[in-house]
């Protein structure tokens, strides 16, 4: 007896087995089709194999590549991460840089010799030169090259040559007139008090009268006294001295008396001892 032929989804026809034949055809039975249920060529029917139960399908058809959907990633994540390129980057040159030309001015000439070690000081050993610049002039005393050429203007220092354009000036004579500088007071009268009451006389205060009708030149007039030279040019420029009728351009030349009366109006008072003024407090407060 024959099984009827089972109806499968989408018009396929399967033989069920038969009494006649051995168990062992049975499984190769169940997947015999029939020449008139095979598949078409002109695809009206759907393959007989697609349609196949779960089990039969899973077993004996090949597996199917579902296409893989992609997914949108974090760019935080390392994956999604660019990678580098196979190749090396191109290298490639920095941009041009153009050379700046030197400041205009004048160049500045200096007799100072590179340090021999750690412990040598250049500036400090220019005051063995014989000569020297005068931007080596202002390294030296710790000062500008404009007050250098102000005291050349004044006459302190005289410039004995030339270096390009620079002026050479002798390094003793440059030393004498910075200590004369420093050893300047303030334009006054009066003694510099040393200890309590005892004062120092200046060499004014030793000239006796009939010395008066001496004449003397800034120079002079400002050692006798103490006091910078530019303080006697002020003096005579705010009416305080006037010179002499043999004066000239480049040598003012002073009277003596007229000098020591002009510093004698112009003392500055000075502050009294520190025992005189404690004293002053002391009776203040009885």
């Amino acid at each position: 007896m024959v099984r009827d032929l089972e109806q499968i989804p989408g018009g396929t026809h399967i033989s069920g087995p038969t009494r006649h034949q051995p168990h062992g055809h049975r499984q190769g039975d169940q997947l015999s089709v029939s020449r008139e249920t095979s598949c078409p060529p002109t695809g009206r029917l759907a393959c007989p194999l697609a349609s196949v139960p779960a089990p039969v399908a899973s077993r004996y058809l090949p597996t199917p590549q579902v296409p893989v959907q992609a997914h949108a990633r974090d760019p935080s994540t390392p994956e999604s991460r660019p990678r580098r390129p196979a190749t090396p980057p191109v290298w490639t040159p920095p941009p041009y840089r153009p050379v700046f030309k030197r400041r205009p001015g004048p160049r500045q000439f200096t007799k100072r010799r590179p340090p021999e070690d750690e412990w040598d000081d250049p500036i400090r050993n220019l005051r063995y030169e014989s000569e020297i610049t005068t931007r080596d002039v202002a390294s030296l005393l710790s000062v500008t090259p404009a007050t250098v050429r102000r005291w050349v203007a004044r006459g302190y220092i005289s410039p004995v040559g030339k270096l390009g354009p620079s002026n050479l000036f002798s390094t003793r004579e440059v030393l004498a007139a910075y200590d004369d500088i420093k050893a300047r007071r303030k334009a006054t009268a009066q003694g510099r008090r040393t200890h309590g009451y005892l004062v120092e006389l200046r060499p004014i205060d030793k000239i006796r009268p009939k010395h008066y009708d001496a004449v003397v030149d800034v120079s002079e007039a400002a050692r006798l006294i103490q006091v910078s030279p530019s303080t006697i040019r002020s003096w005579i420029h705010r009416g305080h001295l006037k010179p002499l009728a043999s004066s000239q351009a480049r040598a003012t030349q002073l009277r003596l008396g007229d000098v020591i009366a002009a510093a004698h109006a112009r003392e500055l008072p000075r502050p009294a001892p520190f025992a005189l003024r404690r004293r002053r407090r002391l009776r203040v407060g009885d």
